[in-house]
């Protein structure tokens, strides 16, 4: 199965992709466009995805997300070839921030992302997302 979405997940889909996926799911994610691909397929078709729907090789950035803890794996391999990281496959701060705050939007109804927005303090209950508006 392999998700194409530029909007938040529903709780009833973060069930059944959950189910689906065992927990743990491969995503590209556009950053500059906020679009992922998600599945449980090779990495290479879910980045492949994205650049078919005009996304630049820049923009696009390879996780991987436990969705039973929330921890972000940022994959070297595949990050290794965005000409923006380094041949070690180093992420900076600024743009792991980034990511995770889209991907917080995205799988925003997991119990792991709602427990981590009242440690923040969000009072109105969710993130609100630092996305650009581009058509797909």
């Amino acid at each position: 199965m392999k998700i194409f979405r530029r909007i938040k997940l529903s709780a009833t889909e973060l069930e059944r992709v959950r189910a689906e996926f065992d927990d743990y799911a491969w995503i590209a994610l556009d950053i500059r466009r906020g679009v992922i691909s998600a599945g449980d397929c090779y990495m290479g078709e879910l980045r492949d995805a994205l650049l078919q729907k005009r996304s630049r090789a820049e923009d696009i950035y390879c996780v991987g997300l436990n969705m039973a803890t929330g921890d972000l794996n940022f994959l070297k391999t595949f990050n290794r070839r965005n000409p923006k990281v380094g041949y070690a496959g180093e992420i900076d701060d600024k743009t792991k921030a980034i990511i995770g705050q889209q991907i917080g939007y995205f799988f925003g109804e997991l119990p792991i992302f709602e427990a981590k927005r009242e440690e923040a303090g969000y009072e109105s209950g969710h993130i609100v997302p630092m996305l650009r508006t581009a058509r797909i």
